[in-house]
């Protein structure tokens, strides 16, 4: 068997494995299988798939990883501690994966005409953002073609950002984002419907915000923005998605959200369109979109390494916790550090893990805690010139990231400071 076929046949392995993790993660969730046997199948096709993680994320996951065994080393972890690190972010790994069957269902948002300038700018931001905050990623794609007419051609600088600015703040409320599976892992005893009842109202008073801006620069006008706008029908499925998996957690509390939303994305996807395709279309998805899925993998099972072993270090002692502040300024500390690590490129479930290893011992309210990652994640995704919403702009529609940050350094610290504030808010009504 040739090098080349060898490998293929490994990614497709590691395809099933992945799907096989979205079993065993479901079992866990539903009941109580041991946590271990997802995070073993991940870390197997982790194995199988490093050939597709770029040098310098592949680095960044190397590091992270050693630095958590060092510090499991460090504190005289126990082989449990050890076997439980391996899995320690098994559930939104299997989520991730499970979502991305959302992508089958996915419908263009209705051929109608294009909005011009400051009109387009907002139905464009608030299209995206609603319509991703189920759909996921795809919302880009079928935007952003969209937007280019189907042409061969780079969307502008302004549309580019008015996607990534409106899908990114769905990380504050939605639960289909990976976002909020990081968490209500990361963070034991926060509530989804909590979270999303404070991230929701959020999201939106900083999309007006953001509108307002873009339409008030000159190169709104300049460039002659061409918007997308989507059509209230096509968030018919998914509202009935949110709405089944917060009524499944409404009956049963005690499975996790990330359970339901990791058997729901799979069904609709497979269900929604064409229901007697599923064989072919679950086999394609196994083979070729989830074999994809090895940047993240790696990234996540390595970030779940380091905060075992920063937790690992606190339990031992050996890293002092900040004390003396309130837990409005701790987590405000906290997300100052997600955003601040975003921006040289890190990766911001790597700030999450952290700041949630060294704030979890201290008396702050899960909630309080939990929606300060998913205001890290949001703005952390949109400072980092490597994340992966401006990867996809940049190879698809040529998105310029170096001028990533001279962009969104603005937005990014004007919503910062809003974060902070809704934070008190948080902290005082909540």
């Amino acid at each position: 068997m040739s090098k080349g076929r060898l490998r293929e046949t490994a990614e497709v392995l590691a395809g099933w494995l992945l799907f096989a993790s979205i079993v065993a993660a479901l079992g866990t969730g539903f009941f109580g299988f041991p946590p271990l046997v997802a995070g073993c199948l991940q870390w197997m096709a982790a194995l199988l798939l490093w050939r597709r993680v770029a040098p310098r994320l592949l680095r960044q996951s190397v590091i992270l990883a050693c630095a958590g065994s060092l510090a499991l080393l460090a504190a005289g972890a126990d082989y449990g501690i050890w076997l439980e690190a391996l899995a320690q972010n098994q559930g939104m790994i299997a989520m991730l994966a499970a979502v991305g069957f959302l992508r089958l269902a996915a419908v263009s948002p209705g051929a109608v005409p294009p909005l011009k300038n400051g009109r387009g700018v907002w139905q464009t931001l608030f299209g995206v953002h609603w319509f991703g905050s189920v759909t996921n990623v795809s919302a880009i794609v079928l935007f952003g073609d969209q937007m280019a007419s189907g042409a061969i051609r780079p969307l502008s600088p302004l549309q580019s950002l008015t996607l990534a600015r409106g899908f990114a703040l769905a990380a504050l409320w939605s639960p289909f984002f990976v976002a909020m599976g990081v968490a209500l892992t990361l963070v034991p005893g926060a509530h989804v419907n909590t979270l999303v009842l404070w991230g929701l109202p959020l999201s939106q008073l900083m999309l007006a915000a953001v509108a307002w801006f873009m339409t008030r620069s000159a190169s709104c006008l300049g460039e002659g923005f061409t918007g997308y706008p989507f059509t209230p029908a096509t968030l018919i499925g998914p509202v009935f998605l949110a709405a089944s998996v917060f009524t499944a957690h409404t009956l049963s509390p005690v499975v996790p959200v990330v359970t339901f939303v990791t058997l729901a994305a799979p069904l609709y996807g497979l269900l929604a369109r064409s229901p007697h395709r599923i064989p072919s279309r679950l086999i394609g998805y196994v083979q070729q979109d989830l074999t994809r899925m090895g940047p993240e993998l790696v990234l996540f099972l390595a970030a779940g390494m380091t905060g075992a072993g920063c937790s690992a270090m606190i339990r031992k002692g050996l890293i002092p916790l900040p004390a003396g502040a309130s837990e409005v300024t701790a987590v405000a500390l906290g997300l100052a550090f997600i955003i601040l690590l975003a921006s040289t490129g890190i990766h911001p479930v790597a700030g999450a893990t952290a700041v949630a290893a060294m704030l979890n011992p201290l008396p702050i309210r899960p909630d309080l805690l939990a929606m300060s990652l998913l205001m890290g994640w949001g703005l952390g995704v949109l400072i980092s010139p490597i994340s992966g919403i401006h990867l996809l702009l940049a190879g698809r529609y040529s998105f310029p990231i170096g001028r990533v940050w001279r962009w969104n350094a603005l937005p990014v610290a004007g919503g910062y400071l809003a974060c902070c504030g809704w934070l008190a808010l948080f902290g005082r009504f909540a």
